[in-house]
């Protein structure tokens, strides 16, 4: 999912004051299909809140010319998007 507390989408929201529209995010806010904003932060803690677990979460740079890479080093501020593996509380594998 994109990550809401970006620093480039903090940034429009900053000098703007309004939700960021782009190739990724065509939609207004209020007309956006099947797609619920969040941060990574919110992320957690809703997986928290539902009694699901975090496997694994894989921060992502993809807005670099260069390849896309994972972020290690403040996922919230620096990831434009985030892969979860999550599964419900109290499973294991095998």
């Amino acid at each position: 999912f994109p990550n809401f507390a970006h620093r480039s989408v903090r940034l429009h929201l900053l000098m703007k004051g309004r939700m960021p529209k782009n190739h990724r995010l065509p939609y207004e806010w209020y007309n956006s299909p099947n797609i619920h904003l969040t941060t990574l932060a919110d992320f957690r803690d809703f997986c928290r809140s539902e009694g699901m677990r975090i496997m694994q979460e894989i921060p992502l740079r993809t807005q670099s010319r260069r390849a896309t890479s994972r972020i290690h080093v403040f996922p919230n501020l620096f990831a434009d998007f985030a892969v979860y593996h999550i599964r419900p509380e109290g499973n294991r594998p095998g």
